[in-house]
């Protein structure tokens, strides 16, 4: 069993790692004339490098030690929440739209802090989710995040790379429909979430979509680094949602040992 330490400090290694990416993401896709987003944007990306770097810096931390930085991710994480949720709304009043930051990314964005926050205050908790019911809140979430993935490099890549849009297409209804298909299994196994066989046979089906998806993700990486696809994708967006397929997959193979 992963002791509280452990678990918080992998934690926060990944998400603060992911939300520092956001900061970016969000600075490059903003008008110049926005000086205000702007200035949160750094705020954030320079806040999470502190954090990231103090907790990579922590020499046998102790169980008091990874409580307060929990509570620290927490705090600002809720506060950025809060400037995500300024930028969606702005999109969303069409006043003046941030053209480059499509409202299903920011919303996305803000997605996967409130999913950081949830895991952490369950963490300081010390409560257990049942089996059943992590499996497939976990399985719901990261399905709908690998769709939307497929659906940013699609619009993401240039019109010319024909095969490889084709390629992604497909992974995005794959995705699509896993993610409809978790829902109904959620409904099903209300409210008990005993884990039945099907969420067992379910769970190796999105363990192997998700390899395909990785390895397609690891590739187009590699080829974004070396100037090979024609598209806006930046290198660290590739290596992001490369980086977070690693994680839903490595998720998924201790919820099937969990449930084997």
């Amino acid at each position: 069993m992963v002791s509280f330490v452990d678990e918080s400090f992998e934690i926060n290694n990944f998400w603060l790692r992911i939300m520092r990416d956001h900061a970016i993401f969000i600075n490059s896709g903003l008008p110049c004339k926005r000086k205000d987003f702007i200035g949160k944007s750094i705020f954030f990306r320079k806040a999470y490098e502190v954090l990231l770097d103090k907790v990579n810096k922590l020499d046998s931390p102790t169980t008091e030690d990874m409580q307060e930085i929990n509570e620290q991710a927490i705090r600002l994480t809720k506060k950025y929440i809060v400037y995500k949720t300024q930028l969606l709304n702005y999109n969303l009043s069409c006043e003046s739209p941030l053209t480059n930051l499509y409202s299903l990314f920011l919303e996305h964005l803000r997605r996967e802090a409130y999913k950081f926050i949830k895991t952490l205050e369950l963490l300081q908790s010390g409560k257990k989710q049942i089996l059943g019911l992590k499996a497939i809140n976990e399985e719901v979430f990261w399905i709908r995040i690998m769709a939307d993935h497929s659906k940013f490099i699609v619009h993401l890549l240039d019109p010319s790379e024909r095969l490889l849009e084709k390629q992604v297409r497909k992974f995005s209804k794959l995705f699509d429909d896993l993610r409809f298909q978790s829902i109904d299994l959620k409904g099903m196994i209300s409210p008990s979430y005993d884990i039945i066989p099907v969420i067992d046979r379910f769970t190796d089906e999105v363990i192997e979509s998700t390899e395909k998806l990785k390895d397609f993700k690891e590739t187009a990486t590699e080829l974004i680094g070396e100037c090979k696809i024609v598209s806006n994708i930046p290198e660290l967006l590739a290596d992001h949602v490369t980086r977070e397929a690693e994680f839903f997959l490595k998720e998924l193979k201790e919820i099937r040992e969990a449930i084997k």
